[in-house]
């Protein structure tokens, strides 16, 4: 299955729409100037924005009763929280090798590309993501998604992925305080012409893929498998 998934994020990247155009587009082009937009079609560039929507901040972490999630929290419950996880009997993060299971707190986000005059809004599941053991801990790991890093590459957790990689910035030792702050400041430093006019919300992360995702999808392992039927 994650083959067929593999393949059909392929073909949804070869045929990629624009989700939000915000300028007019330019009149009518000649034949020979279509014929260079054809072959430059794919060469969207990143605009090197990312808007972390905090109405997505999501809490996991392994406790002693099993796999634990928290989403749409609160930013500032958030202390509260995580000290009344770790005063429960079963709450408590599981302990592995004499060492507590991590909090791992993310949050999902949105990016721009354009292309000419078109300009397309991008939703990333995992714009960022921190790792720590209590609120007061400052033995931790942070790591941002770079607007460089296609969201349609983004299957792997960005806490999973090795730290020799460009597409992420990690930073450490940051307290959760400081890791919502550095969110917030990255989202003040989005011209308001992009941030004003997002059409990606919270309930768009509800599920892994959206109604046309899921047709297209289907679709391609309906075509997969008639060319298994009749090979």
């Amino acid at each position: 299955m994650r083959k067929i998934i593999r393949h059909f994020r392929q073909k949804r990247r070869a045929a990629e729409t624009v989700i939000q155009s915000y300028q007019t587009p330019p009149p009518s082009p000649s034949h020979s100037h279509r014929a260079q937009q054809k072959n430059t079609q794919q060469q969207w560039q990143p605009m090197g924005h990312i808007y972390y929507l905090l109405d997505t901040l999501k809490l996991c972490y392994q406790s002693k009763a099993g796999l634990v999630t928290y989403e749409r929290i609160s930013p500032a419950s958030l202390m509260a929280l995580c000290e009344e996880l770790l005063d429960g009997k079963l709450t408590q993060p599981q302990e592995m090798h004499q060492l507590s299971s991590l909090f791992t707190l993310s949050v999902c986000g949105v990016s721009w590309e354009e292309l000419g005059h078109q300009t397309r809004v991008k939703a990333i599941p995992e714009a960022a993501a921190m790792r720590f053991s209590s609120m007061e801990s400052r033995q931790t790991e942070a790591r941002f998604q770079l607007a460089n890093r296609r969201s349609d590459d983004a299957i792997t957790s960005i806490t999973e992925l090795g730290a020799l990689t460009n597409s992420l910035q990690i930073v450490h030792n940051l307290s959760v305080e400081q890791f919502i702050a550095m969110l917030e400041k990255a989202n003040n430093g989005v011209p308001a012409t992009l941030s004003k006019a997002i059409p990606i919300k919270a309930d768009n992360f509800a599920q892994a893929l959206t109604q046309s995702d899921k047709k297209a999808l289907a679709q391609t392992i309906k075509t997969i498998e008639s060319r298994y039927l009749y090979t």
